[in-house]
């Protein structure tokens, strides 16, 4: 099972990801870093990966880290995951 955690502070990256047609079924996970309900996880979440910026994304099969797109890295996080679902084997 493919799980895709996106920690974002833009509600409108759900839409965008959500439209993104791919091979395989990921399991989406968004966590909202300006809802009262996601802020606390999502500032954990990416506490343990060592992400400071928005968007961050974590790529996980079967539980364990796949790939992490960081905004940190100056490329658009959510580009590079769009980019890498497209063409996941």
């Amino acid at each position: 099972m493919i799980d895709v955690y996106i920690v974002h502070n833009n509600p409108e990256i759900e839409d965008i990801i959500w439209a993104v047609p791919t091979e395989v079924e990921p399991f989406f996970h968004f966590l909202d870093i300006d809802s009262k309900k996601d802020k606390s996880k999502a500032y954990k979440f990416k506490q343990h990966w060592g992400a400071k910026k928005n968007p961050f994304c974590l790529i996980e099969k079967d539980g364990k880290p796949v790939k992490a797109f960081y905004t940190e890295s100056g490329d658009d996080a959510i580009k590079q995951l769009i980019k890498y679902l497209k063409n996941y084997d």
